[in-house]
């Protein structure tokens, strides 16, 4: 059963992840309106289906809590076609270090893992070219 305000959204939509750095992070997709579904509010619901899953052709998505952007506006979606949307770029698991903190505390894990850390940053400075 659907929560009283809560809208399906159904027909052509444009997705992308936050933060959106590549042109092929801006996906074209098909809402549909699943009965099984109906209880799920304020998300998002990927097909499973396909050789990649969707969320990570956007940014290299996946869906421990990613944050996505979703358009239905009517005038934005009859410009975009699909013959404007990149391909998605390849983003490929992280390799796993083989080096370890200089110390054992938390501390130096914690700086350890922070100078390692760089999407925020990235999208700090993507933001800023943008201006």
């Amino acid at each position: 059963m659907l929560a009283e305000d809560a809208k399906v959204l159904v027909g052509n939509l444009m997705v992308t992840r936050n933060p959106a750095t590549h042109p092929g992070d801006i996906r074209l997709m098909i809402g549909v309106d699943k009965e099984e579904l109906r209880h799920l509010v304020n998300v998002v619901v990927f097909s499973s289906k396909g050789s990649r899953p969707a969320c990570n052709m956007m940014a290299g998505g996946d869906l421990d809590g990613d944050v996505y952007f979703v358009s239905w506006d009517k005038v934005l979606m009859q410009h975009l076609k699909p013959e404007m949307i990149e391909p998605p770029a390849l983003y490929e698991k992280p390799k796993l270090l083989k080096e370890y903190p200089d110390g054992d505390t938390l501390a130096d894990y914690f700086v350890f893992y922070l100078e390692r850390d760089v999407l925020g940053k990235i999208a700090n400075l993507h933001l800023a070219l943008c201006d």
